[in-house]
């Protein structure tokens, strides 16, 4: 599973977080996270043998700004 995300305007950052929900009301968990500069660049937060059921990205700027992402899940 992968997320490929990109913003605009030098002056900031994102930071992406792929993050899974657990079994039995546990909560969510941030599976793995990256951030880089909003200069217009993809960016790649990736898992391999994800093996949960549910699954979502948190996008955190500094500032607003467009984001543009896409999210790919192998099954």
């Amino acid at each position: 599973m992968q997320v490929k995300a990109r913003c605009w305007g030098n002056d900031s950052r994102i930071r992406v977080d792929l993050v899974y929900r657990r079994r039995y009301a546990l909560g969510d968990k941030t599976a793995k996270s990256g951030t880089w500069s909003c200069n217009g660049g993809y960016g790649i937060v990736r898992i391999h043998n994800a093996g949960h059921r549910d699954y979502y990205a948190n996008f955190i700027l500094d500032k607003k700004h467009t984001v543009e992402y896409w999210v790919q899940y192998y099954k």
